[in-house]
């Protein structure tokens, strides 16, 4: 399997994590419908790593979409230009 790395300096990287989870919106406790709230067994650093991860499959989600229907409305546009009507 492929890898892409990304290097963070040392001294940037709590910026980065603490960026991320706030963006995401990453809670040190999980809330319970009935009692207190859990320790989220998820670190900081582990849930920003895993938005990043989601973010890069949005993306490529949404740009191979955005493809199939460019080119699903062109199939449409052509078969509905062959249409014989007199």
């Amino acid at each position: 399997m492929a890898s892409i790395t990304i290097n963070i300096g040392n001294a940037d990287l709590p910026r980065v994590i603490t960026g991320v989870c706030g963006f995401f919106n990453y809670s040190a406790t999980i809330p319970q419908i009935i009692g207190d709230p859990l320790p989220n067994p998820e670190t900081q650093a582990q849930f920003a790593r895993r938005m990043v991860v989601e973010a890069v499959r949005s993306w490529v989600k949404t740009y191979e979409m955005q493809q199939a229907a460019i080119a699903a409305q062109q199939t449409a546009s052509a078969a509905a230009d062959l249409v014989n009507i007199t």
